[in-house]
């Protein structure tokens, strides 16, 4: 298991860690994510699509992959401290409510020349530093969300979805969910004031939306990838900010449910979420941005093209990614899904009966599954695929 239960029950940093990008315009290598086919909401083609900190792991359901696929699901116990606060609300007009204040004196557990989770990942301190830091990383998430569903829904009006057999409450749900993101992006700027940080603006991005289906399939992806940016990040936080950091996650975790609803899929494929660390992360979200007009410093992975198989009757993915050779015996394809990571050749690259959902697919220089604590032996990836897709 990749994961600690802490980063399930909340974490903020990670989301922001979606967004490794500089000044200068960037040109990501082939985009993970395939455009799907123009047909009305068929599944489109694989998510490409992509992770930060260790933390003490909670024991998962064992997985029993296809004999051609090992797994590996190590676990731990959860901290006796971890609880949530029974009175714990958001109110509508975003304030901070009154159990869940800022002290001007607030310091975190973090240092100046603190590191994002997961391997090499070096921050530069212009973010701020501490707490400040990783929720500029949430910010940059919430930016990036916020500005994706105001531009989709501004294109596609209630015709739009009614034209594929939509009723008009899917729309209404899309716009709540807008409007929940364009609430956190509120909250975040917020609370980083309070504590004397100055919030990042948002960047140029460029969303995919040549339909209704596209749009709804990069709204999946990046959801789940939000998720599992603020679940690598969990360890991270601490106190009331870790609280915080949960009241967002958990809503993210619902706005992906219902996306894979929309899609035809479970909506909870799985008992635990995977988490990814900063670069995972950033490998995924550089796909959708243009520019920032701050630099992150987070580098991301090689991109990493995954196809799906064709077939009901395989299970074999075929991979590609700049530079690949044909002859690369000694690296290795591991798919994570849950909190489950299973490992094949990278010729045979197998997703296992078991990864009913989303999986995350990396190629690795190495057969052990990878960590969140080292994400150095990654060679190309992750991309972010969607059982069912083709």
């Amino acid at each position: 298991m990749r994961f600690s239960h802490v980063a399930i029950a909340a974490s903020v940093a990670a989301t922001a860690i979606l967004v490794a990008t500089t000044t200068a315009q960037v040109s990501p290598s082939p985009s993970p994510m395939a455009a799907p086919s123009p047909s009305p909401i068929a599944a489109p083609s694989p998510a490409a699509m992509p992770s930060p900190a260790p933390a003490p792991v909670m024991p998962s359901p064992a997985v029993s992959p296809p004999s051609p696929v090992p797994t590996t699901t190590p676990g731990s116990t959860m901290p006796a401290n971890m609880t949530m606060p029974a009175n714990m609300t958001m109110p509508a007009n975003m304030t901070m409510p009154a159990n869940m204040t800022m002290p001007a004196n607030m310091t975190m557990p973090m240092p100046k020349n603190t590191t994002m989770p997961g391997g090499n990942t070096t921050v530069p301190s212009g973010l701020g530093t501490g707490t400040v830091m990783i929720l500029n990383y949430a910010l940059t998430l919430e930016h990036l969300e916020a500005t994706f569903y105001k531009q989709g829904l501004a294109k596609f009006g209630e015709d739009a979805f009614d034209s594929v057999g939509y009723d008009t409450t899917i729309r209404a749900r899309f716009v709540h969910i807008s409007e929940h993101e364009a609430a956190h992006v509120q909250i975040l700027q917020t609370v980083i004031k309070a504590m004397g940080g100055t919030p990042v603006p948002a960047c140029q991005y460029k969303f995919p939306m040549n339909n209704l289906a596209t749009f709804i399939s990069v709204a999946r992806a990046l959801e789940m990838t939000g998720v599992s940016a603020y679940l690598g990040a969990a360890s991270s936080l601490n106190g009331n900010i870790l609280t915080a950091a949960a009241t967002i996650t958990t809503i993210e975790a619902r706005h992906s449910s219902f996306l894979n609803e929309v899609l035809g899929m479970t909506g909870a494929p799985y008992a635990f979420d995977t988490p990814l660390t900063a670069r995972e992360v950033v490998t995924i979200a550089i796909n959708f941005i243009k520019k920032c007009p701050f630099n992150l410093g987070v580098v991301p992975f090689t991109q990493l093209a995954v196809g799906m198989p064709t077939t009901t009757s395989s299970n074999i993915m075929t991979l590609s990614w700049p530079k690949m050779k044909k002859t690369n015996l000694n690296l290795f394809c591991q798919v994570l899904f849950g909190a489950n990571v299973a490992v094949s050749a990278v010729d045979k690259c197998t997703i296992p009966a078991q990864a009913t959902g989303y999986a995350y697919v990396v190629v690795t220089n190495t057969k052990t599954p990878i960590t969140l604590a080292d994400d150095a032996k990654i060679v190309a990836g992750p991309a972010l695929v969607f059982r069912g897709d083709h």
